[in-house]
């Protein structure tokens, strides 16, 4: 299996990552549909009422302003100035440097994806991560113009890293100033001086 490093305050770690698919946790359902002849329907698309296209005919094309499919290899990535912009190294690329991850932005994070690390080497940060304590990582599985959020975390038996992008939470204050209520007799002298003509 293929391992990428991990390094954390001069300690390394050689480790694999396994996907874990919402499946492996909770199984999977599906339901065939059968002909009178007893062979399996698959799922379809009808286009323009004649064309029948099979699960699997149809993809994303990207093309240019000329109308001319384009790779996703030959595109390149720019910020707002329109200025070039490198890509991030993958996981596998080099050492990944590791820092100590705050339990908050964990929380507050979208993840896409949950990966299981296998390893025949001792993990030197098994203590840490036993204890509950989180570390943080820039992660990309393959090189890409923008790196996820990622945290290594232990259930105390495996070790699991854990992808996203930590969303920015603004948080209300318990003290904010309420609006004031206003009394019935306000409300009706309002009501008064109300010209219904302008609506």
């Amino acid at each position: 299996m293929r391992t990428a490093e991990f390094s954390f305050k001069g300690k390394s770690w050689n480790a694999g990552l396994s996907k874990l698919n919402r499946a492996d946790v909770y199984g999977w359902s599906e339901i065939q549909r059968h002909d009178q002849e007893g062979q399996t329907c698959e799922i379809a698309t009808l286009v323009e009422g004649r064309h029948v296209l099979p699960s699997g005919s149809v993809s994303m094309l990207k093309r240019d302003e000329m109308g001319n499919p384009v790779k996703t290899s030959d595109l390149i990535g720019v910020d707002r100035q329109g200025t070039q912009v490198d890509k991030q190294p993958s996981v596998y690329a080099g050492p990944v440097q590791l820092s100590k991850g705050q339990l908050d932005d964990y929380l507050a994070m979208a993840v896409k994806a949950v990966y299981v690390m296998q390893s025949d080497d001792e993990n030197p940060f098994e203590a840490q991560l036993n204890s509950g304590e989180l570390l943080q990582l820039q992660f990309n599985y393959r090189e890409d113009y923008e790196a996820d959020d990622a945290f290594m975390l232990s259930n105390g038996n495996d070790v699991f890293l854990v992808t996203g992008q930590v969303a920015e939470l603004e948080f209300l204050s318990q003290h904010q100033a309420e609006s004031p209520i206003e009394s019935e007799g306000d409300a009706e002298a309002e009501d008064e001086l109300m010209d219904f003509s302008m609506f």
